[in-house]
């Protein structure tokens, strides 16, 4: 077996696709350094497997994807695929591994996905599976010597090929633990379950005890509901044949009313010819008393306003006086404004003669003054160039302190790295993390159980939704029962000819309906017709009964109220009796006498016909029976709503119990991988301890670079005292020039002050001639206000005396209007009380026509008395009937439900049986109290008495299956660790051997040999090396040289492979630490090995160049990116 080829793409610093063909033999790889050959090897252990960024000298993902140049993008993605040759197998085998910048990573076999594992698992079953045996990295090879004792037992274990036992070992104890976990939850579930059997065994017992009870209730309800249905029968027989004789009544009463209201009709048109005679003359009355009042009313507006113009003329003649008033105050105040001009303009001209004083004093002061101060800069010039010398020496003193603090800062850094390395020597296995894993392996448990809980309450919700919805079909049933019950009422057979009945083509607001019951009853019943001709013959003929409404073309007006107008959806036009909603029935009454035509009705329902009956509404009128069944299709729908919504729930708690159950199922693969998550954590405690021996390196280093800041800190503080040295003299020639400077500054602030209040005093003289000019112009411009004010006033005074002049014209006028209106007044009145005589005589004769209109009218009262008592007698039998039939459809309902039979099955199952509904009633009532004393009984608690049994015998079953799986998976751990002793042991003697042997052929001579730390327990001892070179006595290995601890790793590989022969293997400059005799050894061993071993080698020595069978050169033409170049070497066969 040998690596026949690779090839590499984005890995590292191999941009482009590189391939490279690698034989049997020995192949160099030679190079610079930087040009990445190492980059090679990395590339071999990554494609292999290794999962460790710091194996490949990286900290992150993307340092292994190539990083990009000045000329290059960087790469996406980061590809190697490695060949390698098997003679035993029939295919060669070839391993990929793609990683993304993004993190995502693939592994391939012969091109086909697969898992890391899987990748894993091949290479172990071809001999692959570890990287320290065959990879020897840069650096390492000196450090084989000092690797702790386990980790040199791991290589053993890797030649004596014990690790797949390790592996099976591990995965056995994962599955004895998973087994124990298996087992503890096996008998939490018997023993729930045992509770469960338990509780389900005295269900079942009261569920028999119930059944009894439940069937003898049955028996009673079906001889109960027999009788009960045959009274029914009978009653419904009975009172239909009342409702037949109360219709030939209704009848005849109705015959003797059409014939006194047609008599009534032709006195009421006489009457209301002489009513319309009276009301013309009330209304010519009314005109003339109007008139007369509308004369008066002009008087009296007319003397208004005569008064209104006198009042207007007085404050007219008020307003003049205090106008002229004015204009005196105002002359008086323009003699006070020019008084104050003349002592404005004084007192400018003395401010002016001040200013010119003060500044010819301030400008001799300005002179001397600029004298002074030209002194004092020089000296201030003087003292800057002291001060900024002083603030140069400080400022290099500060520079110098900052590289003091950096160095500090440095020393800090540096002893903060070298605790975080000592941290990492500190750091332990973290058993918190395990603790907290298996913590939350507690808690998915708990969760688990939790969900199996809410899975049984989502089953009880939809048991009792199951409930509701059969309790929402009964009501659905019942009220479909009502409807039919009242549509039963409703239908009559159609007629020939007509549309239909008046009630089922009118629309009325729901206040009207009690009322317009009453009055068009006999309209509402009756049958509107379409072919008049049709129904006239028909009548004749004797083919149909009934009343009949007939159109007609034309509606007379009632004038003087409104009457009710319902909507009426037919094409041609009803003439139905008028009627009025009046707010109460007294106010009907006056109305009455008004409009005897008219019928009244009130928001309660009373209403008064035109005949003058009073009627009381009753329960059920043909309009409230109609809006009844209205209602009840509206429930009826929303029962169907909320049934439609009762069943969508049931389907969405079904569904939500599908999703619990595949959460339950997500949780217990969570559980299976924090398990896993747990053995990882045994891996890492290995890992610590390689990171503990790099951090010990690091600390040694930190502490050589610490030496040199401490070096570089006395240089810089020497620096610091010159420059403080220099400062000090500075300091003092600063102080001398202060002292000559404090006089003259002294001097120049004297100057300063005079001169500030020679300034002040002239700005207060310009301040005040500013005033003096400001109070000039306010003057100014309220003699021009004043000049207008008295220009307006003069005009307001001209106006007002003129409409003086015009209120004294319009005051004679108005007076002479009202002496003309009282004499039409007098007129108005003569003409008003004859009107009045002439109305008295009518109203006479119209009293007499009243008297004989009444009596007609309570004729009509007292038929139609006895024919409202009549109809409610007979809808009250209708009702009853109605009752009757619903009581019958509920009993059959109830039977349905109840016994699941109908009512014409009852006899044949009782038999024609007789007997008391009351006793049997009471016996009902107390089987029902006795059942509901149970309280809520799980009738199906024997059916899942006998599922528990079961599924308690195959948890047992399955228990005992575990019991068994436990004890075998022991008996495999211990059978493992007696092979894995076994074969350990035997490699451990054959490898001593060998590295006594290749320790003495590469040291010519010497001592060496391996040594088991424990004894008593080999399958956990570390393995310790001791070796002797010849001529030396050593106590420790660290005290060999650098050669020689190379030398001694090597004799240990080589034993390693004399025992186990890897078919490749690959050194990383493993010959740089040897002198050319141990590098002859060293190269003497190759030939040796060449013929089982593929050996590539990186190297910069020239007699292992010389040994290689094949050189590949690594090179960087452009900068960051690598090249390959080869040569086969034939010199070497020859």
């Amino acid at each position: 077996m040998y690596i026949k080829k690779i090839e590499l793409q984005g890995f590292k610093s191999f941009y482009k696709r590189t391939k490279i063909e690698f034989h049997e033999g020995v192949t160099a790889i030679v190079g610079p350094n930087g040009c990445g050959k190492s980059n090679l090897v990395d590339a071999i252990i990554w494609a292999l497997g290794e999962g460790r960024l710091r194996s490949l000298k990286g900290e992150r993902v993307g340092e292994i994807i190539f990083s990009g140049t000045q000329k290059r993008e960087p790469s996406g993605m980061a590809e190697v695929t490695l060949w390698i040759e098997d003679k035993e197998w029939e295919e060669p085998l070839s391993v990929g591994r793609i990683i993304y910048r993004s993190g995502e990573s693939e592994f391939r076999i012969n091109g086909k996905k697969v898992r890391l594992k899987d990748l894993q698992d091949e290479l172990w079953k071809r001999g692959l599976g570890g990287k320290d045996y065959f990879v020897i990295e840069q650096g390492n090879i000196g450090a084989i010597i000092t690797y702790k004792p386990t980790e040199k037992r791991a290589l053993i274990e890797e030649a004596a090929g014990i690790v797949k036992y390790k592996e099976r070992k591990k995965e056995s104890k994962q599955k004895l633990e998973e087994a124990k976990q298996n087992l503890i939850r096996i008998e939490d579930i018997i023993q729930e379950t045992e509770k469960q059997k338990n509780s389900l065994q005295r269900q079942a017992s009261v569920s028999r005890k119930y059944k009894n009870l439940r069937e003898r209730l049955r028996d009673l309800l079906i001889l109960f509901f027999y009788l009960k249905s045959k009274d029914l029968v009978q009653q419904l027989e009975e009172i239909s044949l009342r409702i037949s004789e109360s219709e030939l009544r209704e009848k005849s009463l109705n015959d003797k009313i059409f014939a006194l209201e047609s008599k009534l009709r032709e006195k009421r048109e006489e009457f209301l010819n002489l009513e319309k005679e009276i009301r013309e003359a009330r209304n010519e009355f009314l005109n003339k008393k109007t008139e007369f009042e509308k004369e008066r009313a002009n008087i009296e507006k007319e003397e208004k306003r005569k008064l209104f113009l006198l009042r207007n003329l007085e404050e007219s003649q008020t307003e003049i006086g205090r106008i002229e008033k004015e204009l005196e105050e105002w002359y008086a105040q323009e003699k006070i404004y020019y008084e104050e001009i003349e002592k404005n303009r004084k007192g400018k001209e003395r401010a002016l003669q001040k200013i010119e004083e003060i500044e010819r004093v301030l400008n001799d002061k300005l002179r001397i003054y600029e004298e002074s101060k030209k002194i004092f800069l020089k000296l201030k010039d003087e003292l800057s160039n002291i001060i900024e010398a002083n603030i140069n020496i400080n400022n290099k003193i500060k520079v110098l302190e900052g590289e003091l603090v950096s160095i500090e800062k440095s020393k800090e850094r540096l002893l903060s790295e070298i605790g975080k390395h000592r941290k990492k020597l500190e750091k332990e296995w973290n058993k918190e993390e395990f603790d907290s894993l298996r913590e939350k392996l507690d808690l998915l448990k708990e969760e688990i159980e939790r969900k199996g809980e809410l899975l049984g309450e989502i089953t009880d919700g939809i048991k009792e939704l199951e409930k509701e919805i059969h309790f929402l079909e009964v009501k659905k049933g019942e009220i479909s029962a009502k409807l039919e019950v009242l549509e039963s009422r409703e239908n009559n057979e159609m007629v020939e000819g007509v549309y239909g009945k008046l009630k089922d083509f009118l629309k009325l607001e729901k206040k009207y309906i009690k009322g317009v019951e009453k009055i068009w009853e006999k309209e509402l019943s009756s049958y509107v017709v379409h072919d008049r001709e049709k129904i006239i013959k028909m009548i004749k003929e004797k083919k149909i009964k009934g009343d009949f409404l007939f159109p007609i073309k034309k509606k007379r007006q009632i004038e003087g109220i409104d009457v009710v107008s319902p909507e009426v959806k037919l094409e041609e036009e009803i003439s139905l009796p008028p009627i009025a909603m009046i707010d109460d029935i007294e106010k009907a009454f006056e109305l009455n006498e008004k409009f005897p035509e008219v019928n009244f009705i009130t928001p309660d329902g009373l209403s008064l016909t035109s005949s003058g009956i009073l009627s009381v509404p009753s329960e059920e009128g043909v309009l409230s029976l109609k809006e009844e069944m209205e209602s009840l299709r509206e429930e009826f729908n929303k029962i169907n709503k909320e049934l439609e919504y009762k069943k969508s729930l049931l389907e969405s708690s079904k569904k939500e119990i599908s999703n619990l159950q595949e959460e339950l199922r997500l949780k217990e693969a969570e559980f299976k991988k924090i398990s896993q998550q747990i053995n990882d954590l045994d891996i890492e405690k290995s890992l610590l301890e390689k990171e503990k021996k790099m951090a010990e390196e690091n600390i040694a280093k930190i502490e050589g670079e610490l030496n040199s800041l401490e070096e570089e800190k006395r240089k810089i503080e020497s620096e610091i005292g010159i420059l403080r040295f220099q400062l000090k003299e500075i300091v003092s020639k600063e102080e001398t020039l202060k002292s000559e400077l404090n006089p003259v500054q002294e001097e120049i602030g004297k100057k300063e002050a005079e001169i500030t209040k020679l300034r002040e005093e002239i700005t207060y003289e310009k301040s005040m001639l500013s005033l003096f000019e400001s109070r000039d112009k306010d003057i100014t411009k309220n003699i021009e206000n004043m000049k207008k004010r008295k220009e307006t006033l003069s005009r307001k005074l001209l106006e007002i005396k003129e409409k003086v002049s015009l209120y004294k014209k319009e005051i004679e006028e108005v007076s002479l209007s009202i002496e003309r209106a009282n004499g039409l007044l007098m007129d108005r009145d003569y003409e008003i009380t004859n009107i009045s005589l002439k109305i008295k005589e009518m109203e006479s004769v119209y009293g007499k026509n009243k008297e004989e209109l009444e009596k007609i009218e309570n004729d009509i009262r007292s038929i139609r008395k006895a024919l409202e008592e009549e109809r409610e007698k007979r809808n009250s039998f209708e009702v009853k009937k109605a009752e009757i039939k619903r009581d019958l459809l509920h009993l059959e309902e109830r039977v349905w439900n109840e016994t699941s039979l109908t009512i014409e099955e009852l006899e044949k199952k009782t038999g024609g049986k007789g007997g008391n509904l009351e006793e049997l009633n009471s016996e009902i009532e107390s089987l029902k109290r006795e059942i509901e004393r149970f309280g809520p009984v799980n009738l199906l608690a024997e059916q899942e008495l006998e599922e528990v049994k079961k599924r308690l015998d195959f948890l047992k079953s399955q228990r005992d299956d575990v019991k068994n799986s436990i004890e075998s998976i022991q008996k495999a751990i211990e059978k493992i660790d007696n092979e894995s002793r076994s074969l350990f042991l035997q490699a451990f003697e054959e490898i001593n051997d060998n590295f006594k042997k290749t320790f003495s052929m590469l040291f010519e001579g010497g001592d060496a040999e391996l040594r088991l730390q424990d004894l008593e327990n080999p399958l956990e001892s570390g393995v310790e090396i001791y070796a002797q070179p010849p001529g030396k006595k050593l106590l420790n290995l660290n005290l060999l040289s650098g050669g020689e601890k190379a030398l001694t790793s090597l004799a240990f590989l080589f034993a390693l492979f004399l025992f186990k022969p890897s078919p490749f293997c690959v050194f990383d400059e493993v010959d740089a630490p040897l002198d050319d005799a141990n590098l002859g050894r060293f190269l003497k061993f190759i030939d040796e090995m060449k013929p089982y071993t593929q050996f590539i080698i990186i190297t910069h020595n020239p007699k292992t160049i010389e040994k290689a069978d094949y050189i590949y050169g690594i090179t960087m033409n452009e900068p960051g990116v690598s090249s390959v170049y080869s040569m086969k070497l034939e010199i070497n066969n020859k």
